[in-house]
């Protein structure tokens, strides 16, 4: 008889699937190459200090409304930021920032083509040319009336931002933008008024510079008999509110972090009491909090607005409770005295 075939090998253990990989970070995704060539055509108007309903013809006009677009950013080649949207809610039109973010990558410009090949010129080299210089300083009588301009950057604001300086010159351009102070020099931009197509509005202009010229030389000194020391001065802010003022703004909801203001949400700019449940906090310090309440405007011959208030606020933010003393147990009583014993009986 024949020997019996060989056993087949036993089977390879299963190897247990490798584990899922993490899911990578959120983004929005990047729209088709058509549709961003058409956001990177549109006017950025986040650049020139402005949202999508800083002006009445973008919230009256759709046309107008989406040819603008908010820019954040440019990074790694590509471009974020929000287009401008035309909404209408039952006959109230309105231009805001659309819910989603764009992501497009910009495309290169083409390489230039080669230059080309010159003979050697005898003539010598040309120095290179020097790189653009900022404008020259203003005169200084036309400084005297800059510098005591009103700046409006260090409230928080720009050329545009109250109503009633898009409609008066005067008002509009007795403001600035000062963007800094170095070595005595000022340099900022000028509010400009512009009326345009039968709308206006007040703008940021031509940057400036500015000298500051120094302070006048105190006058010489004479003896002057001992006087008892001044009282301190008085802070350089805006009294604190008192404290029952301040329980009420400290509570208010914070527009910052939303990275909204007080007119960005229509529903806002229609009702009083969703309008002054908000504010935009600058800062909190030494205990002390810092910014502006939204106030509701009606004027009675236009349409309703949400709008910060003109003052600053000072809140001292009060400090936690104290937790109260651990109640101490009563104190224990004295054990109780032994019973006398009685008599014992006389013995027989």
């Amino acid at each position: 008889p024949s020997p019996p075939p060989p056993s087949p090998p036993p089977p390879l253990p299963l190897m247990p699937p490798p584990p899922p990989s993490p899911p990578p970070p959120f983004l929005p995704p990047m729209p088709p190459a058509n549709v961003c060539a058409v956001i990177l055509s549109l006017t950025d108007i986040f650049s020139r200090g402005e949202y999508c309903n800083s002006k009445h013809g973008r919230n009256s006009n759709q046309q107008e409304c989406e040819g603008h677009k908010l820019t954040w950013g440019v990074r790694d080649g590509a471009e974020t930021g929000r287009t401008c949207i035309f909404a209408n809610d039952e006959g109230t039109t309105e231009c805001k920032m659309s819910d989603e973010l764009y992501i497009c990558a910009i495309t290169p410009p083409p390489s230039p083509p080669p230059p080309p090949t010159l003979p050697p010129s005898p003539s010598p080299l040309l120095p290179p040319p020097s790189p653009p210089s900022l404008p020259p300083l203003l005169p200084s009588t036309v400084c005297s009336t800059v510098l005591s301009l009103t700046d409006v950057f260090s409230q928080g604001e720009f050329c545009n931002t109250k109503q009633q300086r898009n409609q008066n010159k005067g008002d509009c351009e007795s403001h600035k933008l000062l963007w800094r102070t170095i070595d005595g020099i000022e340099t900022g931009r000028l509010c400009t008024f512009v009326a345009e197509q039968g709308e206006t509005t007040c703008q940021m202009g031509e940057l400036y510079l500015c000298a500051i010229p120094p302070p006048p030389l105190p006058p010489p000194s004479s003896p002057l008999p001992s006087r008892p020391p001044s009282p301190p001065s008085p802070p350089a802010f805006s009294p604190l509110l008192p404290a029952s003022a301040c329980s009420a703004v400290l509570i208010l909801a914070d527009l910052v972090p939303l990275d909204e203001f007080c007119n960005s949400k229509q529903s806002r700019n229609n009702n009083q009491q969703e309008c002054e449940s908000y504010k935009r906090k600058w800062s909190v310090s030494d205990g002390i909090e810092t910014g502006k309440v939204c106030i509701f405007v009606d004027s009675g011959s236009g349409p309703t607005r949400c709008e910060m208030n003109d003052e600053l606020y000072y809140c001292k933010i009060p400090p936690p409770p104290t937790a109260p003393p651990p109640s101490m147990p009563p104190p224990s009583l004295p054990p109780p005295s032994p019973s006398p014993s009685p008599p014992s009986p006389p013995s027989l």
